[in-house]
């Protein structure tokens, strides 16, 4: 075949080709097929969202899990509503529920089985590491605990939590996962023979009071020195697959055990990214790790997390083919690692021992250790780049190299500005419509990210090419338009090994990602090689698209679950960051992932100016569409049957602010709204009108953490504004009873208290100038929230009165004098009087529109100087 000569052509012929460009090329396809790609592309991307919310077959008469027998129990616990600690419904109705169920299940146990039942009310306290940290207490936690007794007394630990958040029934985050395990019981009961390893089943009463069930049970409870090895059960959204997220330490031989799942979805990657601490949330994971010297594995599904912490974590919403996968999964996993030998050898194991593991659209799981994926990473990228070079010298006969090496540069040059570029336009485009009112406009229809961000990012892929195209290509190349391209697309392949080897040094078990991608293209070019269609006219081109088909796959299966993680998400992070920045960045790096590799080929095009056309339309429409229809509207009410709401929380407070001498030295009232995205504000303008809320500033001057009611420290990452108004009817706030001081040293002094004990409180330190908190009796660790101002979260499940606790000080003042060297804060949390509402907090809340779930709360404040 004569080979074709390519003159390099003008910017103007770029947009407008003239005659001489449009003479045919034989390598060349009609435009056409950039359409026919997108929309190849666009059913990839629906197709791996349907994988994302598979369920099993309910038909199969041999299911070893019966998911409507853990429907019944669902269902049940659903009913009850939130279920709060401290309130009747999670105290006395949950447990009692959990309790006779277990009872039942031990009452028809077969004779093989040994079943204990231990009801713990345990109180306690320690610090959590946690974003950032606080002191943490409980008292009267209750925990159910289950101990189905195996030939060793070295126990699997399986963990869910009963209780929710205020207003939400909790179907999905966490009790569609504890009537899983009650069903797994009532399974395991009944077998015929023994399990090697013990399995204890804990209902925790504490996980959304920030991890406390949890920690009751691995520090105070008798079985928890029996516990080696732990599956949790989380939830962060609303149905759809449970992923592995979380695993080990030292965690080799843990995921070898999850092999034994036939339905796998796990992703080191998204371990890594939750552990990096970008997603606010944790899990008890951490307490059974930090504080029982566990390793284990932490599931949680997180789809249409949209729902998540609202009133629609509801049954409703859910499926029996949710919950029959999920339990599947987990009876195998329990059954694999409590019949192994893998839970004695537990102190064997080396913790530092970690793996890479990932699934390949739910149909294979693959996993290696660490090292070995290192050796992968480094073999597969320089095969990746080297055979390609090799194929294609052969090709020319060793003639041509030099051309071949410099289209390789140029297609990595490309690719690197061409991401560059994309990034940067992305960004301008997310400021835009943040500034201009619009910011979320793909919040409710996910697909305007794609229409926007990664319209944006292809265009300015392909323009890089072009650019660098007309400036830097050969004018007068020997070598073919198929050549050049290959040559190209192995500057892909460098771009994707530069990646791979840098993680990978970095010590990041997420290079697999792009190894995969690399991995599929080496098959590709070795059957190009083998079969010697370098040169073809097009069947280098099959070859290829064919390999491309599950890289695009698997990058699309990656891209649909970062962006069903992270788009719900931008819904609770707070009125301070830009969300649009956040998922441009995100939509165009995944694009990226997703297209690099058909970038190359867009030069095969016989025109240029469809491909401009196409791609820029999307990105005008999008934009118009985003911002003059109502499709760009991010939120919907229920009655769609998907709701996706606007969060809000309104804290109606009383507050009251002593003296030294405990004289009352200022008193007030009002609602304090939180703002959980970018958009609250304009509905909290819009709900307080004509009044307008007063901003913190001259709060925050005078008064530790504002003299606001918070009880965790995350808020203050959140926008607030405070709303004077007539005080709520709440009376049995928290109030310090009785305190005393002992001075301990020169500049050492100590405070005791007594309050009354609530079913949630916090309490916050501020130690003047001159003074630093040196102790307390929350726990040995004492850190700084904001401000030198130190915070301690207390729930309280079975009421205890009165509640103690002491602080210690380090002061360069008098500690004899009469000055005030300490600010002491008490803040109760109630959501479950209603009948304390005042006709002005319950026409607030009314004025709240459809499509938003305002959260009411009381609060008290009792603020002291001492």
């Amino acid at each position: 075949m004569a080979e074709q000569v390519r003159k390099r052509p003008k910017l103007e012929d770029i947009l407008n080709p003239n005659e001489e460009q449009k003479l045919k090329n034989v390598h060349q396809v009609h435009s056409l097929f950039f359409i026919i790609g997108i929309l190849c592309l666009l059913f990839i991307l629906s197709t791996t969202k349907r994988i994302m919310y598979s369920a099993p077959d309910l038909t199969d008469k041999n299911l070893p899990f019966v998911g409507i027998e853990a429907w019944k129990d669902l269902k049940a616990l659903n009913d009850i509503g939130p279920k709060v600690t401290g309130t009747k419904e999670n105290e006395i109705l949950a447990v009692s529920y959990i309790k006779k169920k277990i009872d039942n299940i031990i009452k028809r146990s077969g004779p093989v089985q040994n079943i204990q039942f231990d009801h713990q009310v345990v109180s306690g306290s320690f610090h959590l590491h946690f974003n950032p940290g606080m002191a943490a207490a409980y008292h009267g936690i209750q925990n159910l605990i289950v101990r189905v007794e195996g030939e060793s007394s070295n126990a699997l630990l399986i963990n869910c939590h009963f209780d929710s958040v205020f207003g939400s029934p909790g179907a999905n985050d966490d009790i569609a996962n504890c009537a899983i395990m009650l069903e797994i019981l009532s399974i395991l009961s009944n077998r015929n023979v023994k399990n090697r390893n013990t399995i204890i089943f804990l209902f925790n009463g504490a996980e959304e009071m920030g991890l406390k069930g949890a920690h009751g049970f691995i520090a105070h409870h008798k079985w928890a020195k029996d516990c080696k090895v732990l599956i949790n059960l989380e939830a962060a959204g609303s149905g759809g697959k449970e992923i592995l997220f979380q695993s080990g330490p030292g965690n080799s031989w843990l995921i070898n055990h999850y092999h034994s799942v036939r339905r796998p979805f796990a992703q080191v990657s998204s371990e890594e990214i939750f552990q990096s601490g970008v997603i606010p949330s944790d899990t008890d994971y951490r307490i059974f790790r930090d504080f029982g010297n566990m390793v284990g594995l932490d599931f949680a599904h997180f789809v249409k997390g949209y729902r998540y912490h609202t009133k629609f974590d509801h049954i409703d919403y859910l499926s029996i083919g949710n919950i029959q996968r999920t339990g599947e999964n987990v009876l195998e996993l329990a059954l694999s690692i409590a019949n192994s030998n893998d839970i004695d050898n537990f102190d064997k194991f080396d913790k530092n021992d970690l793996a890479v593991y990932f699934d390949f659209l739910g149909i294979v799981l693959v996993n290696y250790t660490k090292e070995i994926g290192s050796i992968i990473n480094f073999i597969v990228t320089i095969l990746a780049i080297t055979v390609p070079f090799l194929s294609l010298k052969k090709s020319t006969a060793s003639v041509h190299s030099k051309y071949i090496l410099k289209e390789m540069f140029l297609g990595v040059i490309s690719i690197f500005v061409g991401v560059a570029a994309s990034l940067l336009i992305c960004y301008v485009t997310a400021y835009f419509m943040d500034k201009t009112g619009h910011s979320m406009s793909w919040y409710r229809n996910t697909f305007m990210a794609i229409g926007i961000y990664s319209s944006a990012t292809v265009w300015f892929l392909i323009l890089a090419y072009d650019v660098f195209d007309m400036v830097f290509a050969c004018k007068h190349s020997p070598v073919s338009l198929a050549l050049i391209i290959q040559a190209r697309i192995n500057g892909v392949n460098i771009f994707w090994g530069i990646l791979t080897v840098g993680l990978t040094v970095l010590g990041i078990r997420s290079a697999y990602l792009f190894m995969i991608v690399l991995f599929f293209n080496l098959v590709s070019t070795i059957i190009i090689y083998l079969f010697k269609l370098q040169n073809t006219v097009h069947k280098w081109l099959y070859v290829f698209l064919i390999g491309q088909i599950f890289i695009t796959l698997w990058a699309s299966y990656f891209k649909t679950a970062v962006t069903e993680m992270f788009i719900p998400i931008t819904g609770r992070i707070g009125s301070k960051p830009n969300p649009d920045a956040i998922i441009s960045v995100i939509s165009c790096l995944t694009t990226v992932f997703i297209v690099t590799y058909f970038i190359p080929l867009t030069q095969l095009l016989k025109g240029k100016t469809l491909k401009y056309t196409v791609i820029i339309s999307i990105f005008i429409i999008s934009i118009f569409v985003a911002t003059n229809t109502r499709i760009g509207f991010p939120y919907q009410d229920e009655s769609t049957g998907n709701p996706v709401v606007q969060r809000h929380y309104l804290v109606h407070t009383t507050r009251t602010f002593y003296d030294i001498n405990g004289h009352i030295r200022k008193s007030d009232s009002g609602i304090l709204f939180i703002e959980w995205d970018r958009n609250c504000l304009k509905t909290i303008e819009g709900v307080t009108m004509p009044v307008q809320p007063l901003t913190l500033d001259e709060m925050c001057e005078n008064e530790p953490f504002c003299g606001l009611p918070i009880v965790f420290s995350r808020m203050f990452m959140f926008g607030m504004k405070w709303l004077p108004t007539k005080p709520p009817k709440l009376m049995d706030y928290a109030i310090i009873n009785t305190h005393s001081k002992t001075i301990l040293s020169n500049d050492l002094v100590n405070y005791q208290f007594t309050i009354n004990s609530t079913k949630l409180m916090g309490i916050y330190v501020h130690p003047r100038n001159g003074s630093e908190l040196f102790g307390w009796s929350f726990s040995d660790q004492v850190e700084s929230v904001v401000n030198n101002t130190y915070l301690a979260h207390i729930a309280i499940g079975v009421p205890k009165k009165p509640f103690y606790f002491d602080i210690t000080l380090k002061t360069t003042s008098n500690v004899e004098s009469n000055q005030p060297i300490v600010d002491v804060n008490l803040v109760t949390l109630r959501s479950d009087r209603q009948e304390d509402y005042t006709d002005g907090f319950i026409e607030i809340i009314k004025r709240f529109p459809s499509w938003s779930y305002p959260v009411p709360l009381l609060s008290g404040v009792s603020a002291y100087q001492f």
